[in-house]
């Protein structure tokens, strides 16, 4: 622990919400043993750093993304990702962007016969099948459940008063699979909400 004997201002803490849990405050800062684990004051952007710049950047790749969906004809295309499209073999009329080495460019990573699009992050194409917060070796329960290994995250680990190990546990998740970015059509495509129209679907339990 520190020593913070003749520290001005420093004192010894209880965490109300890690019980048993002892923290240093000095100066604002809250230490665990000679580890800070956070400062206390009012949330401000962290030295060197410039939102605007980020912001910048991740609105100008969504951008191009959609300019790239327009181009290739809404119709033709079934899923955008960060950095991709999935589209069909008409909408692969996007040949003037495809280059393997320059960056920036697109590149064919896989093709498929069949798709199955679940909702963000959540697909099947052909063989390979990618659900965000499920492991590759997870077990399939049925009824959109999974069974997987979980690391104990820090903050339950230190109100268990466990420092010395990891703790891995069988935990079981289940996937609501509720699409709600925008209004499902019949034929799977989907449509933005327009304001002020669709607040009540927005704003519905």
């Amino acid at each position: 622990m520190l020593n913070i004997t003749g520290l001005d201002g420093a004192h010894i803490s209880r965490s109300a919400k890690m019980a048993g849990i002892e923290y240093i405050v000095l100066k604002g800062c809250k230490y665990l043993g000679k580890h800070k684990i956070y400062k206390e004051g009012e949330k401000t952007e962290s030295f060197d750093s410039f939102v605007a710049i980020v912001s910048h950047i991740t609105t100008n790749a969504r951008d191009h993304m959609i300019n790239l969906m327009h181009k290739t004809k809404r119709e033709n295309v079934f899923y955008i990702d960060t950095d991709s499209l999935t589209v069909n073999e008409t909408g692969y009329n996007l040949k003037d962007e495809l280059d393997e080495f320059e960056l920036g460019r697109l590149q064919v990573q896989e093709v498929a016969n069949n798709v199955e699009i679940r909702g963000a992050k959540d697909y099947k194409f052909g063989d390979k099948e990618k659900i965000k917060g499920i492991k590759k070796d997870a077990i399939d329960l049925g009824n959109n459940q999974y069974s997987q290994l979980h690391f104990m995250k820090t903050r339950s680990m230190m109100r268990n008063q466990i420092s010395d190990k990891a703790v891995v546990k069988q935990v079981t998740k289940k996937l609501k699979r509720i699409y709600d970015k925008g209004r499902v059509q019949e034929t799977g495509f989907v449509l933005p909400y327009v304001l002020p129209q669709d607040l009540s679907l927005l704003t519905a339990s």
